[in-house]
């Protein structure tokens, strides 16, 4: 099995009432969409504002259910058994903020039934340390920050033995700081447990350090499912290459554009046959460049 989830023609439509013609009115967000998440990897999930990028998420845990379309987790339907194995933050989780931060992660650690006492104890430690929430474990949730909310939200979703996390703008309310740290958090989650990531975000500087394949959704079509490289070679990157003309390091900085990657190599050798001291390299198309583009591209 080399996929952790797969989708296949995926389709939602909701039915809402029209104030002018009183009368059911069909709105279908989902079309046929389909796409895989390979294991141990970390997947972006990207569209613009209505894209139907949380009715996906909710369609794959049974939150809502989709009109048709099939969706399999470890090669199986979703059950009791599977539930187990994935974790899940929502875009705007709901804490019970009558509790503190110990004792939330208590009251979800023993929901889960995975662990013994002694084990929760242990696994709330590690876990509020490892989201810097330590010092702030005896205060109730109703006295957290937006950010302190956010990784407390994190911290239940990371504490559970899953091998496969759903993180839906996991970054929101964060400051530079703190989308810092879960980046780390993350990274160190996918490569050092092999855990499956799929992460839902508008902040696509962050989908670009972290995920190796992104999923981009545009008016509820599978429009790119991929390989993150793959997809910014694809929509023909510029690199710029910055050099002195001579080894005299007060001298200013020559630019020199390179479109495509195959020839950047190339252009470096040329530069240094000509005793060009080579000072900076930098990849003028982001993700969000390239993500602009590609939707630009379908309207």
């Amino acid at each position: 099995m080399s996929t952790v989830l797969e989708v296949k023609n995926l389709s939602k439509e909701y039915k809402e009432t029209s104030i002018r013609c009183f009368q059911n009115v069909s709105k279908k967000v989902l079309h046929n969409i389909s796409f895989e998440i390979p294991f141990n990897t970390m997947t972006g999930f990207l569209g613009i504002n209505g894209a139907g990028k949380s009715t996906t998420i909710k369609c794959l845990l049974e939150l809502i259910f989709p009109d048709s379309g099939e969706v399999l987790f470890f090669g199986k339907k979703l059950n009791s058994e599977i539930k187990k194995r994935i974790s899940y933050l929502p875009e705007k989780p709901q804490l019970y903020d009558h509790l503190t931060g110990e004792e939330f992660l208590r009251f979800s650690l023993t929901l889960s039934n995975q662990y013994c006492k002694k084990e929760i104890e242990k696994c709330i430690d590690e876990t509020l340390q490892l989201v810097q929430l330590q010092t702030a474990r005896k205060y109730k949730l109703r006295e957290y920050s937006k950010g302190m909310y956010q990784r407390m939200g994190l911290a239940q979703a990371i504490s559970r033995k899953a091998d496969f996390i759903i993180l839906d703008e996991p970054m929101s309310d964060l400051d530079p700081s703190g989308r810092h740290l879960v980046k780390k958090i993350l990274k160190n989650i996918q490569i050092e447990k092999k855990t499956s990531i799929f992460l839902s975000s508008h902040l696509l500087q962050d989908v670009e350090d972290l995920c190796q394949n992104i999923v981009i959704l545009d008016k509820g079509h599978t429009t790119y499912s991929g390989s993150t490289f793959q997809f910014l070679k694809k929509i023909k990157p510029q690199y710029e290459i910055q050099y002195l003309q001579s080894n005299k390091l007060e001298d200013n900085p020559v630019q020199s554009l390179v479109a495509f990657q195959e020839d950047l190599q190339q252009e470096i050798d040329k530069l240094r046959k000509k005793q060009c001291a080579i000072v900076g390299l930098h990849n003028q198309n982001s993700l969000e460049d390239a993500f602009q583009k590609f939707i630009g591209q379908k309207e």
